[in-house]
């Protein structure tokens, strides 16, 4: 059998882009700065939503 990694791969792209996202964003927090944490939580929403479309199609590969 061959795996296709192709889905992992994305998989930890996305997973470690919300990583990123989800640090800067909780460093925007301590600063105060309402524009920039505002900014960020976009950020935050994007790559959770990006990882959750990753995560599916890992999913529906193992099934």
């Amino acid at each position: 059998m061959i795996l296709d990694v192709g889905p992992i791969q994305d998989w930890i792209r996305a997973f470690d882009s919300y990583e990123r996202a989800k640090s800067r964003h909780d460093a925007a927090s301590a600063t105060g700065n309402r524009a920039l944490i505002d900014y960020l939580r976009a950020d935050v929403d994007n790559s959770a939503r990006a990882v959750n479309a990753a995560l599916k199609v890992l999913n529906a590969q193992g099934s």
